[in-house]
């Protein structure tokens, strides 16, 4: 059951970190120290239940984006994907 659990965690990660970086108009920095400060809790000597919580509350909230943002907008702004470079044509657009 071990390796469900993980590959259920990977999956409800890469939804947060999609949502944190398009909804910080693509800022690595907030996704990193998010990252970090994860790791750094579910790594360190806490007392009681501390990261058992944490990762209960980290999954409802990555299983709830996209319920209420809808499996292909996890952001209210436009994502990285959306946004063409200057001066140049999104794929498809007339």
């Amino acid at each position: 059951m071990g390796h469900y659990g993980w590959l259920f965690s990977v999956f409800v990660g890469a939804i947060l970190m999609t949502w944190l970086y398009n909804s910080s108009r693509g800022s690595l920095p907030v996704v990193a120290v998010f990252h970090g400060t994860l790791d750094s809790v579910f790594n360190s000597p806490s007392p009681g239940d501390l990261a058992l919580v944490l990762g209960v509350l980290v999954t409802l909230w990555g299983l709830g984006i996209p319920a209420l943002r809808g499996p292909r907008n996890l952001a209210t702004i436009p994502t990285q994907i959306e946004q063409a470079w200057p001066g140049e044509q999104r794929r498809g657009a007339g």
